[in-house]
């Protein structure tokens, strides 16, 4: 399975008009400031929730990005951001998410 056919299945086919997709990533995106997250972040940790990903190599032309990259592979994503996409109906209820922070529930 790809990360996009992974990606794709848990957050749904954003259907409809360019403006309704643009206001759903609007969403997601507030929903994870709220909690401290960059998009980029959590879109790099997701496919790793889904039990036929093993890896994410995202990939970097220059030094500056390889080491951004890296750092959004270690971001603390709390279970808090997922609970939320999926009660806002922006992440199916049964994609598979992982706890990444010690204690969080």
């Amino acid at each position: 399975m790809t990360i996009e056919s992974a990606t794709r299945s848990a957050f749904g086919r954003c259907g409809g008009s360019h403006a309704s997709g643009q206001i759903r990533l609007r969403r997601i995106e507030t929903i994870g400031k709220d909690r401290g997250v960059k998009r980029a972040e959590a879109a790099s940790r997701f496919p790793l929730s889904h039990s036929a990903i093993v890896s994410v190599i995202p990939g970097g032309r220059k030094p500056r990005e390889v080491r951004r990259n890296a750092a959004m592979l270690d971001a603390q994503i709390p279970s808090t951001l997922w609970r939320a996409l999926k009660a806002e109906g922006l992440l199916r209820s049964d994609a598979p998410t992982l706890r990444w922070r010690q204690g969080d529930s």
